[in-house]
């Protein structure tokens, strides 16, 4: 991206859209004083966290609805923490007296509204960019995201779910072993026409020599294009000796996949701009943990099921003991250190090489 806001102020430099929300695994639940349930954005954070952890905390959380509903398995997390459902139960009871709800009907509430809300953040960055979250394939990572893998492709009607090795972990890996990108920009107005190109490939070449002063390679020009008379841009990756009609054709086909139109109206080319990606000293995600044998048929735990809005037998798996290329049909719950993946009936996992799990809705 190349504009946005920050603090409300538009800010025109490169960047990646991320968007958050308050719906965690701290997240606080409480109901409004219209009598509607809420969840976050105010969180227990890890200290105290969640009633379940048994460190003080008494307000009740997304990760105390999803222990009651068996979601987390037996509730063994990382550094030796049991989480207890029993003070996960008494967070939700008085929820559930002001609702006229049992505790489990709390956390399915609970679980339903962030995962809402999720949802609607996702739809923001595709949906209404003009892309198809159907279309897309969705990357579960941090401890909570596998819980909600399922639900929000259901959600989203995405078929496609990846969930890397060390989910828990993955954002660090990807900021140690990310490739380092330099951008280097220059504003001009310009029409869209031989003229204006070649008063942008003269800026261009002085951008790329102050690239080459850094020692890079390898750039990518892009431009940001509007039809005259508009104020928004849009950013085109194009080659520097491409022609006016060229641009136009790339920039009117990203016109209409972004608003679903397009418009008979002059273009002009509003900035040129050279970024050069080189690759750091990366380092790349951990290989998958070694297999080993499972020791007999998988354990079985009562869990709720979202797809078919009751208690069911799941699985209970170890990641650790998967072997590359075993296919795992839901409903089932996988464990790890640092995540927990909740594999919702109507879904399978297939273990890839890499340690990935790649899940897939099945046909119904």
């Amino acid at each position: 991206m190349y504009e946005g806001r920050v603090d409300g102020m538009p800010v025109q430099t490169s960047w990646i859209d991320v968007r958050s929300i308050g719906a965690g695994g701290g997240s606080i639940a409480y109901v409004d004083v219209g009598g509607l349930l809420r969840v976050g954005p105010r969180s227990a954070g890890a200290d105290p966290g969640p009633a379940a952890y048994g460190r003080g905390g008494k307000e009740p959380t997304v990760t105390d609805a999803a222990l009651v509903l068996g979601m987390l398995g037996e509730g063994e997390l990382a550094a030796g923490i049991r989480l207890d459902r029993e003070q996960a139960v008494t967070a939700l009871e008085p929820l559930g007296e002001r609702l006229g709800l049992e505790a489990e009907e709390v956390g399915r509430g609970i679980l339903t509204i962030a995962n809402a809300s999720m949802a609607d953040t996702i739809r923001e960055i595709t949906a209404e960019q003009g892309q198809d979250p159907r279309e897309a394939t969705l990357m579960a990572f941090g401890g909570a995201g596998p819980v909600f893998a399922t639900l929000l492709a259901r959600e989203l009607g995405i078929g496609s779910i990846v969930i890397p090795p060390y989910a828990g972990n993955f954002s660090a890996w990807g900021l140690l072993g990310a490739d380092l990108t330099q951008s280097i920009a220059r504003t001009q107005i310009l029409p869209l026409s031989d003229d204006g190109l070649a008063a942008a490939r003269t800026t261009l070449a002085g951008l790329q020599a102050r690239l080459e002063q850094r020692n890079t390679s390898v750039p990518e020009v892009r431009l940001d294009v509007r039809y005259v008379g508009q104020e928004h841009t849009l950013t085109i990756a194009v080659d520097a000796e491409s022609g006016p009609d060229e641009i136009r054709r790339l920039f009117t086909v990203e016109y209409e996949r972004t608003f679903g139109h397009s418009m008979d109206e002059p273009v002009r080319d509003r900035r040129a701009a050279v970024d050069d990606a080189y690759a750091a000293a990366a380092t790349g995600l951990p290989s998958a943990p070694r297999p080993h044998p499972t020791g007999g048929p998988p354990r079985s735990f009562e869990s709720f099921s979202f797809a078919r809005g009751e208690r069911l037998p799941f699985a209970l798996l170890d990641r650790a003991a998967l072997e590359s290329g075993t296919t795992l049909p839901g409903p089932a719950i996988i464990v790890e250190e640092t995540a927990t993946t909740y594999l919702d009936a109507g879904y399978s996992a297939r273990v890839h090489a890499s340690g990935c799990l790649l899940v897939e809705r099945e046909e119904t």
